[in-house]
């Protein structure tokens, strides 16, 4: 309980901090009120180009049929995803780092392995780590057993909003057009998604299975959580071999997967579960 509770207060002081010590040592910066702070957050951590857990396949669009009024997060919806952006980035590569740098007898030499992150990640890192000692730092980094959806719900910044209908959602028509794909081209996976009770933050998430190297999954966050109501999901797909990350589509038969999830997909924590699966089966050709 007491690593959780310090983890989070990393989170928060990420979020609320950090950008005043920022601007305190830029004097070309200087936040008039706390609007202008959570929008410089928002836009520094939605820009950096490392920030790449969702649609690094996918071109996804989603279009409204049905919704009826959204439930909004007490504290606004808006600095959700930066929350969510946030752990994403620092925590997991901090862990990364405890795992494989060897010994770390101090913070700076801890977070300063966070500089491609920017100076804003690294100043927060140290704020705290310099608070609690590296020891103690590393220690609640190497038990913390957090996703980043649950951290920021925890935190009050992301909504909780646990669906208590015994079915809460379900796709419907799921199908690839084409459903014969030459290498080289484009397929577009279709889906209609229908939304029975207000939902907590979650995300959708895609996986093309089949004789593909590499992992071919992504999917969008949701911050506010789904809506009752129907959606219709377009998620368009290049069948193209990158070199670079060791993708190589091979002739035969897919199967595209869609999931929606309260909660981070996959979590064991509260306030996430698996809402609805479906998928569409298509052949790639040469």
């Amino acid at each position: 309980m007491k690593g959780t509770f310090i983890v989070l207060c990393l989170v928060a002081t990420l979020l609320f901090v950090a950008p005043f010590l920022l601007a305190a040592s830029d004097n070309r910066k200087v936040f008039k009120n706390i609007q202008e702070l959570k929008d410089d957050i928002k836009r520094r951590i939605l820009n950096n180009p490392k920030n790449k857990k969702y649609n690094k396949y996918f071109r996804t669009t989603i279009t409204p049929l049905k919704q009826v009024n959204e439930v909004k997060a007490k504290g606004g919806i808006d600095l959700c995803p930066t929350c969510i952006s946030l752990l994403d980035q620092t925590i997991n590569q901090l862990v990364n780092i405890i795992l494989n740098a060897g010994v770390i007898g101090s913070c700076g030499k801890l977070c300063g392995y966070l500089q491609s992150y920017g100076s804003l990640t690294v100043m927060a890192c140290n704020l705290v780590c310099d608070y609690l000692g590296v020891t103690e730092f590393i220690k609640i980094i190497e038990n913390a057993d957090l996703d980043a959806i649950f951290a920021c719900q925890e935190l009050r910044i992301c909504p909780i909003h646990d669906c208590t209908l015994p079915q809460c959602a379900a796709f419907v028509n799921s199908r690839v057009i084409p459903q014969v794909v030459q290498k080289g081209s484009q397929f577009t996976a279709i889906t209609q998604l229908q939304i029975f009770n207000q939902t907590g933050t979650g995300e959708l998430e895609y996986g093309v299975e089949g004789p593909v190297t590499g992992d071919i999954s992504g999917g969008e966050l949701v911050p506010a959580g789904f809506a009752p109501g129907a959606y219709e999901i377009k998620v368009d797909v290049r069948v193209e071999d990158d070199q670079q990350n060791e993708v190589i589509w091979f002739p035969g038969q897919y199967k595209f997967a869609f999931a929606a999830c309260e909660g981070e997909c996959g979590s064991k924590h509260p306030h996430s579960r698996v809402l609805a699966e479906s998928a569409a089966l298509f052949n790639v050709t040469h």
